[in-house]
């Protein structure tokens, strides 16, 4: 009688417990903004892209106890005239960054790579100016001095007009090693792609696989993220937003007008802007790289240790990871797409804003940095951002 009880009573707890269980995941997971508060998203968003002249554009917040709040606005193919969607895909470009980063890291936990460790310990396909002076840190965090090759007038020329070359890395490397370093490694802080294409390189040299199938089997894989591609070929997974450039004068792509940038060669970015995601993949992403899910507490700490940018937009550069005051995260450009992804530490909020036009830049920088900060304050008054 008193076993029967006892079970009686276990499985009434356990009952009572997953029933307390859904109601408590119910009420966490159903916040919802006030109406007010989606207005001014709204509003925000609204005026980006009426400024900016934007044809489309997919946006999230996620922010506990507060609510969630995805949107897709404007047009993701202004030829057939159909609307964005949330599930879109877009090429993230620089978000490519944080990926490559992780890699990195994750090689170091395993002891394969240090960051300290000296270029002049790998192989490269061309000879890199102050390999002995340059260590796998300082690419990380672009304080190796490198010139970035897309910078560089020999590269943009072939790129603007030829979207679809297939760069090898060695051509890159060369572009961008052939111009005289922006300072000593270690004396300064210049964002050079240059510095993710070499990481690029480290990583096969370690693993004999490509950065693009240790992103995959590393990251991609193991987090199931469905609909985040490193692509081989210049195809968009579908579904997909096209990409634009909007010229309002006389450039190399011929008269003013509106180009569609869609489809391009992702070895024009590679380690360091070729990627492909969507607002859910990107949401999830920056929660696994904002609480150091994917690497040891340790590289955890040495990704976060940002060292000063000098730039109003991202105040601090970590190993792979941008600082934007009280956010952390990336932004990406690459030619037809614009693209940020950040992550409160102390909210555990998460913004993902994705726009299919680039260039973007305007008088106040980055437009996906610019939209969210603003949607961080409408949410999170008390948030600081230096320069904003």
């Amino acid at each position: 009688m008193k076993s029967r009880l006892t079970t009686r009573l276990a499985a009434l707890a356990t009952v009572m417990a997953l029933v307390l269980l859904a109601v408590f995941g119910a009420s966490c997971g159903s916040a919802t903004f006030s109406k007010q508060t989606q207005a001014r998203m709204e509003a925000a968003l609204d005026k980006l892209m009426s400024d900016n002249n934007i044809p489309g554009a997919a946006v999230g917040v996620w922010a506990p106890g507060k609510g969630t709040w995805v949107v897709a606005k404007g047009k993701a193919d202004l030829k057939a005239g159909r609307a964005m969607a949330t599930a879109d895909n877009f090429r993230i470009g620089s978000t490519t960054k944080p990926f490559t980063a992780t890699v990195a890291l994750q090689l170091v936990d395993e002891g394969l790579l240090r960051l300290d460790d000296k270029l002049s310990l790998y192989k490269f396909p061309v000879s890199v100016p102050s390999a002995g002076g340059i260590t796998v840190r300082q690419l990380l965090n672009h304080t190796s001095g490198l010139y970035d090759y897309a910078d560089a007038p020999a590269f943009d020329s072939v790129y603007t007009t030829d979207p679809l070359h297939p760069w090898t890395t060695e051509e890159l490397l060369k572009i961008g090693l052939s111009h005289a370093p922006y300072f000593a490694p270690g004396k300064g802080w210049h964002y050079s792609n240059t510095n993710y294409i070499l990481l690029g390189v480290i990583a096969q040299d370690l693993t004999n696989h490509t950065i693009a199938d240790e992103v995959r089997s590393r990251i991609i894989g193991k987090m199931g993220l469905k609909s985040t591609f490193y692509p081989s070929t210049p195809a968009m997974p579908a579904p997909y937003t096209r990409g634009y450039i909007i010229t309002h004068g006389p450039s190399p792509l011929g008269p003013p007008g509106t180009y569609d940038r869609t489809l391009q060669s992702p070895s024009v970015a590679g380690a360091s802007g070729a990627m492909i995601s969507t607002l859910d993949d990107l949401h999830s992403f920056a929660l696994a790289l904002g609480r150091g899910d994917l690497v040891s507490q340790k590289s955890h700490k040495e990704q976060t240790t940002f060292v000063p940018t000098g730039n109003q937009q991202f105040t601090g550069y970590g190993l792979g990871m941008m600082q934007f005051g009280d956010l952390v995260g990336h932004g990406g450009d690459i030619n037809g797409y614009s693209s940020n992804t950040s992550y409160s530490p102390s909210t555990g909020a998460v913004i993902v804003v994705l726009v299919n036009k680039d260039p973007n830049a305007n008088a106040s920088g980055q437009v996906g940095i610019l939209l969210t900060k603003q949607l961080a304050k409408i949410v999170y008054p008390q948030m600081n951002f230096t320069g904003m």
